[in-house]
């Protein structure tokens, strides 16, 4: 795995999951 694959994985996560809780507050 490499290093910068991983943080970008790790961030595209995030990113998922904060606009999930946006979604989420919206409904």
């Amino acid at each position: 795995v490499h290093s910068a694959g991983g943080i970008s994985e790790a961030r595209a996560r995030e990113i998922a999951q904060e606009e999930d809780k946006k979604l989420k507050l919206t409904k």
